[in-house]
């Protein structure tokens, strides 16, 4: 089930979120700094502002993946996207993905947006596959 999160899912997010930089970590180390991209605070923060848009699965066992989405008036950007690894496979991130989908029907949007690292590229199958495209290529170099 998909659901709106509450405060009391805010450590299991934030757990995520640190699985999530870790990964990060590894790919571009100069890159990344800290435990997670928020703090445990700030995730409790967020879950309780009157237009937060974070989701979660839960299907009884507690939550077993988020969605963090910033509405950016017509547009939904998909900020942070994650499934716990024990329960990857199962269909979870793309019910998360169709679940701001339906949202963004409903709620008017014009599209769906997110930034995805080229190295994890589990990640940008996941989305090709789920229709995303890509809208723009940044270049760098570390110097």
């Amino acid at each position: 089930m998909i659901r709106k999160a509450c405060v009391a899912d805010a450590p299991k997010i934030y757990e995520l979120l640190k699985g999530i930089l870790k990964l990060h970590k590894s790919w571009y180390p100069s890159r990344f700094a800290g435990e997670s991209k928020y703090s445990l605070e700030q995730v409790q923060s967020i879950i309780e502002e009157e237009t937060s848009l974070i989701f979660v699965s839960d299907n009884g066992d507690g939550v077993d993946g988020y969605i963090i989405v910033k509405d950016q008036y017509d547009v939904l950007f998909i900020d942070d996207l994650c499934v716990d690894e024990t329960k990857r496979g199962l269909s979870i991130g793309r019910k998360l993905v169709e679940y701001i989908q339906e949202y963004a029907h409903e709620h008017n949007a014009f599209e769906i947006q997110l930034n995805v690292w080229l190295r994890n590229e589990a990640a940008v199958k996941f989305y090709e596959k789920l229709g995303f495209e890509p809208l723009r290529t940044i270049l760098y170099k570390e110097i």
